[in-house]
């Protein structure tokens, strides 16, 4: 279907996103790092909780549980890890437990869950699982739901939730925060290509997409030059997610 490959052109676009990837894979490194040594003072014999929100392919799944096996491999004395990998997408989830498979769900190092964060459960007091939708306390919350503009795709109010259901009272969240910015630019060849219609897309799937939406989905992630901004970048919301109390959509914003 068109969605299916949009699905999968969108994920291989993200993956393929050097900066991104690698900023994500230090913050999950340098946090369980973190939790490492504050275990390690206090001799806590409780599993490291990581709830992997929105887990797409799983790859920040398996990067919490890879630097994890590192950090044992030195301090054999560590508790165990245990991931919960969250994907609602039955396509996407399909993708992840193949791609996951028994290296990294083997001894529940990963739980992957084909359901929306909005489903699940805390897991109560007693600690006794009797479903399978019942979360633990989690220490660190990671998750790359960002639309364009940050909360465009509910991203703030789902992250939100998640904290305050589940998220330790010192628990950790990745990101910290973060900040959408606007800008307005002159191009020619986007000009041209939108207004006749012949736009160039990121592959054929985006092209069949767009003919049931709209043109613009062949610029959702247009590379500008700076040479084609008609005024710097302008801050327009921020979020500290480390607050969860501050939280809120905002999907309006008044530039001023």
């Amino acid at each position: 279907t068109a969605v299916g490959f949009w699905d999968h052109d969108f994920h291989e676009l993200m993956l393929h996103d050097q900066l991104r990837m690698e900023c994500y894979k230090r913050a999950i490194q340098a946090n369980l790092e973190a939790i490492a040594t504050e275990r390690t003072s206090t001799a806590a014999a409780d599993d490291v909780t990581v709830m992997d929100l929105g887990t797409g392919y799983g790859v920040l799944a398996q990067w919490a549980v890879e630097s994890w096996r590192s950090l044992r491999a030195i301090h054999p004395r560590l508790p165990r890890i245990r991931v919960f990998a969250i994907e609602p997408n039955p396509y996407v989830f399909e993708v992840a437990r193949e791609r996951l498979s028994e290296e990294y769900m083997r001894d529940a190092e990963v739980k992957l869950l084909n359901h929306s964060s909005y489903e699940l459960i805390p897991l109560g007091p007693a600690g006794n699982r009797t479903d399978d939708r019942q979360i633990p306390p989690i220490d660190l919350l990671v998750t790359e739901l960002f639309g364009n503009l940050v909360d465009n795709e509910d991203m703030v109010s789902i992250l939100a939730h998640a904290c305050r259901q589940f998220l330790k009272k010192n628990g950790r969240v990745i990101p910290q925060a973060a900040t959408s910015y606007l800008a307005p630019i002159s191009s020619s060849p986007l000009h041209r290509q939108m207004t006749t219609g012949q736009c160039q897309f990121l592959s054929s799937h985006y092209e069949q997409l767009a003919r049931y939406e709209l043109p613009m989905v062949g610029f959702y992630d247009a590379i500008i030059p700076d040479a084609a901004l008609l005024a710097p970048p302008a801050a327009i919301n921020s979020w500290d997610f480390a607050d969860v109390k501050s939280l809120r959509c905002q999907y309006r914003s008044e530039l001023k």
